[in-house]
């Protein structure tokens, strides 16, 4: 596992960009990729890092949702809405290559939808190209907490309750690559221990995300800062 430190946030989502660009250059001869991307303020932050490369194969990837809260609170935005405006307006992507899940009677019938959309999606390879997690305070990804970590393992998406549907480990696991983005003083206690390799807390969703080369950490350093103490610099 990988692990890139960078002075500020907007360095960060700059080197989470030019990570994709690396990645989808090989992935789209012959073939469409697949990258899911979370919302918030710092998933539209990451999008708009995303949307300043023109090297990006915006008409060759399919553009998914990490998670989405199927109604929102007053002055928030669904990540649909936030994917369809810096990259379907921004890019000119069509909207049949931006993917969330649907509203529908219940919760489960919204999941149960996305699943099936991004069973589509991964018929070609079985796999998400690209999935790029935040990490929360309390360790939680997507939107792990909500299911108190308890995620099935045989399902791409899942009604987790809360009114958000989320993918699940099991979608992550298989990921061709996954980026984890940790961002502020407020997730050092947890990067700490995820990092070290000391995170006992059962409850942590991150535990799910297992460290192989696959994955590659994006860090602010003020998230780092503890695992950092004491670290001698590499003599170049």
């Amino acid at each position: 596992m990988q692990v890139e430190v960078y002075e500020t946030e907007t360095e960060v989502y700059e080197a989470v960009a030019a990570h994709a660009v690396g990645l989808l250059a090989a992935v789209t001869t012959g073939r469409r990729a697949v990258v899911a991307v979370p919302g918030g303020r710092q998933g539209r932050a990451l999008m708009l890092a995303l949307a300043s490369h023109d090297d990006l194969p915006w008409l060759e990837t399919d553009w998914c949702v990490t998670h989405d809260g199927l109604t929102v609170a007053a002055g928030e935005v669904r990540a649909v809405d936030l994917l369809r405006e810096e990259f379907g307006r921004g890019r000119g992507v069509p909207d049949d290559r931006i993917h969330a899940p649907d509203a529908a009677p219940s919760l489960q019938e919204s999941a149960t939808g996305y699943d099936r959309a991004l069973r589509r999606l991964t018929a070609d390879n079985g796999e998400v190209d690209l999935v790029c997690l935040l990490l929360s305070a309390d360790g939680d990804v997507a939107a792990w907490h909500v299911a108190g970590g308890d995620m099935p393992s045989d399902r791409l998406a899942v009604a987790a309750g809360q009114d958000l549907v989320t993918v699940t480990p099991a979608l992550v696991a298989a990921a061709r690559a996954v980026v984890v983005v940790a961002i502020g003083a407020e997730v050092c206690d947890v990067v700490t221990r995820v990092l070290r390799g000391g995170d006992h807390d059962e409850t942590a969703p991150v535990r799910h995300v297992v460290p192989s080369e696959r994955v590659t950490w994006f860090s602010e350093r003020a998230a780092v800062t503890e695992l950092l103490r004491g670290a001698e610099p590499v003599e170049a």
